[in-house]
């Protein structure tokens, strides 16, 4: 029955991407009112603003896609053989990867091995845990608005609304999935970043191992068990772990091309997926296709034009609801992407750099900075041809697409180069002693063992700003307090992030705009108004009105938070 369904499977696709082509042109023939009460068919009720206007500039946009989709669907029929045939060899690839994995783990063990294989399981189960234990630091308020905007929407409107760069789409239908299994705890909203940062862990040794030996690898690895940065994100509903993964895997591919039978195939879906979950996802293809091209002793570009062709037309298609909904500009123009001249970047990139390493080395001093930079230039330069090839993939990939984007990214974006430039790190520091199985296994335990016990000390440094462990202890104070009847008033940092715990604690009271996209109820008709604000933010007009009412009181007061009672019908 399965061996039926599996030889069928490109007249299945070429037939349901025919149906929702029809579908999509017999939709750009309907008028406005038509289609309007469609989506709110799907998105049951909760459609975005969908306007008249919206719906004119969908249509011609409609009609190509549609054609263009039919089409493919055409091809996929007509290519079958060729798609069994690739089909197989994922299989194929998948059982080789699963024996080897296997055969590694066994070889690690053996008598040789055994010293390296327990500090290395004792590097990756401790990063493991140092993990699971940050998994209930207060909720974010990216995190919050992710979950309130994106995940808690119909799927249709979560892979079509890029309304803010929030929207890691890939991570986001990911937390869908998460949280429709196990609710809407801490734990099930971050464990898809969770399980991208553990995975990170094994990864990032192989790699550290492909381009150096296994000694430096175990010592990069311990670092990055214990390394601030990771374990943030890891915790971080976000999906930015995601990319890292991604990275790696990439590059593993690329550095292994001979043991896979569906190479292409491989790294076409994970750099799709990795430009689905965040477009900056662009560095990390760019220093795939530069390593792809360096590796080898002769400039072969066939690989280059087939991992670009293929990616570029997989990731259009998975961004395509949103190119209808929002266009194109949403993803690559949009309000938050700044263009800076070319007399600004060197300076901004410059002070963006030094940043990212202090970062990097948990807002160490600069002198540490400068010591991780020097390491990174020695190791560099001691290196071999493979982490030659990376590095110099790296610094091409980098300085092409800044110098034709001209930005000044966030720090953050940078996450992924962190399992990339690490074990250059870890070559220049420790040299002498990288092939020194005793010194280097004695090193990393050292390390990761009293990084596990200063995160455990220091649990919370991962956020720095305190003012998040208040939103919970004001949801207890807030239920107590108020009943339906009355009105809660909150804006940037606090709202989402307090909807999260009124949420958890079944507080009486909601803030209404974060679950009507944004629009703030300013009514005045209640028993009492509970206003909540940072005072370090400027407040809005409304807000402002009534906490300067003289029939508002402070009620409680934290060191920057501040919750004012108002009552309307005092005189």
């Amino acid at each position: 029955m399965l061996k039926k369904i599996y030889i069928s499977l490109p007249y299945i696709i070429g037939v349901v991407g025919v149906i929702i082509g029809i579908t999509g042109l017999n939709l750009s023939l309907k008028d406005y009112q038509e289609a309007k009460l469609l989506f709110q068919a799907i998105g049951d009720g909760k459609a975005l603003s969908f306007s008249e206007e919206l719906f004119n500039t969908m249509k011609p946009k409609l009609v190509v896609i549609s054609m263009a989709g039919i089409l493919i669907s055409i091809a996929f029929v007509l290519l079958k053989s060729i798609i069994l045939a690739e089909l197989n060899n994922i299989k194929d690839d998948i059982l080789i990867l699963t024996h080897k994995t296997y055969t590694f783990l066994n070889h690690l063990f053996k008598n040789n091995n055994r010293l390296h294989g327990l500090a290395l399981l004792v590097v990756i189960v401790v990063g493991v845990l140092v993990r699971i234990s940050h998994i209930n630091h207060p909720i974010r308020y990216d995190e919050a608005f992710t979950l309130y905007s994106y995940v808690n929407s119909p799927t249709l409107f979560t892979i079509s609304n890029y309304s803010f760069p929030n929207n890691h789409i890939f991570h986001s239908l990911l937390v869908q999935l998460s949280t429709f299994v196990f609710g809407e705890s801490l734990f099930a909203i971050r464990l898809p970043a969770l399980l991208a940062g553990i995975l990170l862990l094994p990864l990032s040794y192989s790699f550290a191992k492909e381009i150096f030996n296994k000694h430096i690898a175990l010592v990069s690895t311990a670092l990055l068990a214990c390394c601030y940065p990771l374990i943030d994100y890891s915790v971080n509903a976000r999906g930015y772990t995601l990319t890292c993964l991604f990275t790696l895997l990439l590059l593993l591919l690329i550095l292994k091309q001979n043991n896979q039978k569906a190479h292409y195939s491989w790294v076409i879906i994970v750099a799709s997926l990795g430009l689905y979950t965040i477009p900056i996802f662009a560095y990390p293809f760019g220093i795939v296709l530069f390593l792809s091209i360096l590796k080898n002793k002769k400039i072969i570009l066939k690989p280059v034009l087939i991992y670009s062709i293929g990616t570029v037309a997989l990731t259009t298609l998975l961004y395509t609801p949103v190119l209808l909904y929002k266009g194109l500009n949403a993803l690559i123009a949009n309000e938050f992407i700044v263009k800076h001249t070319y007399q600004e970047l060197p300076l901004l990139l410059g002070n963006n750099l030094f940043k990212t390493f202090t970062w990097f080395t948990n807002n160490g001093h600069w002198s540490v900075v400068g010591i991780a930079l020097l390491a990174l230039i020695i190791g560099a330069f001691m290196g071999n041809k493979r982490s030659t090839s990376v590095l110099l993939s790296i610094l091409l990939s980098l300085t092409i697409i800044l110098f034709i984007q001209r930005v000044n990214p966030p720090i953050r974006v940078w996450l992924f180069l962190l399992p990339l430039l690490l074990p250059f790190i870890v070559q220049g520091v420790f040299f002498y002693v990288r092939n020194n199985k005793v010194i280097t296994t004695v090193i990393s335990l050292f390390i990761v063992l009293s990084g596990a016990i200063y995160l455990h000390i220091h649990k919370f440094n991962l956020s720095p700003s305190k003012e998040i462990f208040v939103y919970e202890e004001l949801a207890k104070t807030l239920k107590k307090v108020t009943t339906k009847n009355d009105k809660l008033v909150a804006q940037l940092p606090i709202d989402y992030p307090l909807s999260y715990y009124l949420e958890k604690h079944h507080v009486a009271v909601k803030l209404p705009h974060v679950y009507n996209g944004g629009y703030s109820d300013t009514s005045t008709n209640h028993r009492h108004i509970y206003i909540i604000a940072d005072e370090r933010y400027k407040q809005n007009n409304f807000m402002e009105a009534l906490i300067s009412s003289k029939n508002t009181n402070i009620d409680k007061q934290y060191e920057h938070i501040v919750l004012y009672k108002h009552n309307p019908r005092k005189h």
